[in-house]
């Protein structure tokens, strides 16, 4: 019955205009401080941010975490600016020595904070009087990372003013998609992006019905999803090519908005699931956000686990190379994805 009501959902919400849709999201996406603006994908929210705030500075450094997906250095690259690694201890926070000269270079001009399975990802650290401080009077733009956990934009910290914007994604991280995010940012963002074509929004909704009757079928075969732990032949990287994981950017298509309605509506039920598998007995490292993160890092593994295992990331300039190869991180999404 439950099946049946949201495929109702998501035929009656195919109905509403694009207006329309944008506005119901909002209304799920907003803060007390940041109004949402929706974008292609998480990877050209990037993009377009740094695009826009590349118009009002002539500084070119943005400063990233030393481990994060390539995706994120490639958007700021494209957008014109130098990325700088900074250095991240164990559970991905700052090194605070990295910080500090991130902040005081006057050529900087971005400064990236990502949370990443789970981890703080440096929230802790901005919500700090004196850092928040420091970055409000070097004219640094804080440029916070919560691609992977969508509820995490209820603990974006205050009192920057119009120096912090975030990035959303909504491609099978917090809730099942078919690419589709946004910024969050001090006022809202207008972007004269073209519409995607016909044979683009053909593409999503081939893209989006081949993971979901995939993800039906490993739903019939339980005993499928365990995965086994294994050294990781490959890292995560993108090339970000292909349609629709490439860095053109786009308005959001249709369907891309309706799965977000439906997908910010279930994601209370959703962290609920996750929660189970973040509190079992699983040798989960004990991250600050891991019970509403998509990604659990398991620090000692038995020989299989009851879900998927999340490849290390590549780093930027080589995709055979990771700075934590032997990192263990299982799928914990509340949802079949594949």
């Amino acid at each position: 019955m439950t099946s049946v009501v949201a495929m109702l959902r998501f035929l009656w919400l195919h109905l509403c205009s694009h207006r329309a849709l944008v506005n119901r999201l909002r209304k799920r996406v907003d803060t007390d401080s940041l109004v949402f603006t929706p974008t292609f994908s998480g990877r050209t929210a990037i993009l377009q941010l740094a695009q826009q705030l590349r118009q009002n500075t002539d500084r070119r450094k943005a400063y990233v975490p030393d481990y994060i997906c390539n995706v994120v250095e490639r958007a700021l690259r494209e957008a014109g600016f130098e990325t700088v690694s900074y250095a991240t201890d164990e559970n991905f926070n700052p090194d605070r020595k990295a910080l500090d000269l991130a902040i005081a270079d006057p050529h900087a001009a971005i400064m990236v904070f990502a949370s990443i399975y789970g981890s703080a990802g440096g929230l802790d650290v901005l919500n700090e009087a004196s850092v928040r401080r420091r970055l409000l009077a070097s004219g640094v733009h804080v440029l916070l990372d919560i691609c992977q956990d969508v509820t995490l934009r209820h603990r974006i910290p205050s009192g920057f003013a119009s120096q912090l914007s975030a990035v959303l994604s909504f491609n099978d991280k917090s809730f099942p998609g078919a690419m589709g995010g946004g910024i969050l940012s001090p006022q809202p963002l207008n972007f004269s992006s073209p519409s995607p074509s016909l044979r683009e929004s053909g593409c999503l909704y081939y893209y989006y019905g081949r993971k979901a009757s995939r993800a039906l079928v490993r739903s019939l075969f339980r005993s499928s999803r365990d995965a086994q732990v294994q050294p990781p032949r490959t890292f995560e990287y993108s090339t970000c090519e292909r349609f629709p994981f490439d860095l053109v950017a786009r308005q959001p298509s249709k369907l891309q908005l309706v799965l977000a309605v439906l997908g910010m509506d279930a994601v209370d039920r959703l962290v609920q699931q996750r929660t189970r598998l973040a509190d079992s007995d699983l040798a989960v490292r004990e991250l600050p956000f891991r019970t509403s993160s998509p990604y659990l890092i398991i620090d000692s593994a038995p020989g299989t686990l009851p879900n998927r295992v999340k490849p290390p990331y590549a780093v930027f300039h080589d995709r055979v190379t990771s700075l934590r190869p032997n990192l263990i991180v299982m799928h914990n999404k509340g949802f079949d994805d594949v």
